[in-house]
């Protein structure tokens, strides 16, 4: 599960998706990370797509991300586990 909440440098004037994130794109680069390169931690997996969207989308300048993994390898049975990280440029 994927969650991105992003907070732009300045608001977007009128409709023109060129002057804003394409949140498609965005969560397409994010899909990329699930079917790519394998992380051991899901900390590691947020801090690469984190750095990924800071560096495509400029228009960003901060971005909340929570990534959880469900149903994880652990002793007990826990629903999912996770993490929430913050980046500012």
């Amino acid at each position: 599960m994927r969650h991105v909440l992003l907070q732009l440098r300045e608001e977007p004037k009128g409709d023109d998706i060129s002057k804003t994130v394409d949140y498609a794109a965005a969560m397409a680069l994010v899909a990329e990370f699930g079917t790519g390169k394998q992380f051991r931690t899901v900390e590691a997996l947020a801090s690469a797509m984190a750095d990924a969207i800071l560096k495509r989308f400029t228009l960003v300048e901060e971005l909340t991300l929570r990534v959880s993994k469900l149903l994880p390898p652990a002793p007990f049975v826990v629903e999912r586990a996770g993490v929430e990280l913050t980046r500012t440029r």
